[in-house]
């Protein structure tokens, strides 16, 4: 359901900062009015009955500097806040770097947000764009407080009913809803692929894909595999080539 994959997507916009470690330097609003960008990446998860997020702790522009590096791997150890979620649990990754203030030349230049989906050639139209990186922002308020006295690797977990819980109307997984037309989520077990939004003309795809794993209390960012088929293929024509030779000679 639509609200309930927003929610999940959008508890992954939360924004974290990565000199004190807390989640808002990503965003300036409306936390920081002077954000240097460069805010961490976010992990949500959450099924009917509970939600939690997590500080993953990895910077927005290490990650979107490694974005089409294929051997750029990352593992994550789930808090164990995790352990109270079964059933058919979502989860997606966000990270924001929206630089009000004194970010560098670098951070400004790939300003933007990153999140998970895997619709194919997602797109952002401008009113979206300014959304993601404002409404998630002022809906975080409601999930965890504030975000900058949050801790790395920290994770932040809710029932359904109380203010905190990610599906809720005020929190800012719902308010995504009228920020993208697309599902950033995916079910555990499923991979999910990872794409960065600058401004609404430039579009990337990670080289990796993200997997979670609940029984094993980890989350992975890896090399996308190469299916068996191309494989085959490749060797194949390896084959063919041989025996080309072979005929040559």
């Amino acid at each position: 359901m639509k609200l309930k994959a927003l929610a999940a997507a959008v508890a992954l916009t939360a924004v974290a900062g990565t000199a004190n470690a807390g989640w808002d330097s990503g965003s300036g609003v409306p936390f920081n009015p002077v954000a240097d960008g460069n805010g961490e990446l976010l992990l949500l998860a959450w099924n009917d009955t509970n939600s939690v997020i997590q500080d993953l702790g990895t910077s927005y522009m290490e990650f979107f500097n490694n974005f089409g590096n294929g051997s750029y791997e990352q593992s994550y150890s789930l808090d164990a806040a995790f352990g109270g979620l079964s059933g058919d649990v979502s989860y997606s990754i966000f990270a924001a770097n929206n630089p009000l203030g004194f970010a560098d030349a670098a951070t400004v230049a790939a300003a933007g947000f990153m999140v998970t989906t895997n619709v194919a050639g997602p797109s952002v139209n401008s009113f979206s764009y300014d959304d993601v990186l404002n409404k998630t922002a002022s809906g975080l308020a409601n999930n965890i407080g504030d975000p900058s006295a949050e801790s790395e690797n920290n994770a932040t977990a809710a029932v359904s009913g109380e203010a905190a819980y990610a599906g809720a109307a005020t929190t800012y997984g719902a308010l995504l809803l009228d920020s993208v037309a697309f599902d950033v989520t995916a079910l555990a077990g499923e991979s999910l692929y990872m794409w960065a939004f600058q401004g609404t003309d430039t579009t990337t795809q990670a080289a990796g894909q993200w997997n979670i794993d609940l029984g094993q209390g980890t989350l992975t960012y890896s090399a996308v595999p190469v299916p068996a088929a191309v494989w085959l293929f490749a060797s194949g024509l390896l084959g063919l080539g041989a025996i080309s030779r072979r005929k040559k000679a």
